[in-house]
Order: C-alpha cells, then structure tokens, then sequence
C-alpha cells in the first residue's frame, strides 16, 4: 500500500460507474460492504451443511451435481 490508499480504492471502473459524488460513493462501498457480508455468511451456511450431513445442498434438493 502506498501512503494514503485506502481500502477498496484499486482505481479499478473500467465501466465508469462509479459514482463521482463522493458522498454517493460512501454509500454506494457500505452497501458493496453489507452484501459481501450476507454473502460470506451464506458461503459458511453451505460449508456447515455440507460439513453435518456429508452431502452438497444440491442433493438435498435433487440436483446432485450442483
């Protein structure tokens, strides 16, 4: 890291849609924040699933392959 980076600013937007207010821009990485967190979350819930009954939730529901 070089002096005054900060986390999540790579300068990666290929796209531009990143928003240029930098209030909007807050909000916008505290959402990108929040989902990654209930998505870290589910990941575990699969892990511990599959740790307890030995299968994948896709054999749960039918889809052994999933």
């Amino acid at each position: 890291p070089r002096p005054g980076d900060v986390p999540g600013a790579l300068g990666f937007d290929p796209l531009g849609l990143a928003p240029e207010d930098p209030a909007e821009f807050r909000e916008m990485q505290e959402k990108e924040l929040a989902h990654a967190r209930v998505g870290m979350i589910a990941a575990a819930i699969f892990l511990l699933q599959e740790g307890i009954t030995g299968t994948t939730w896709g054999t749960a529901w039918g889809i052994p392959d999933f």
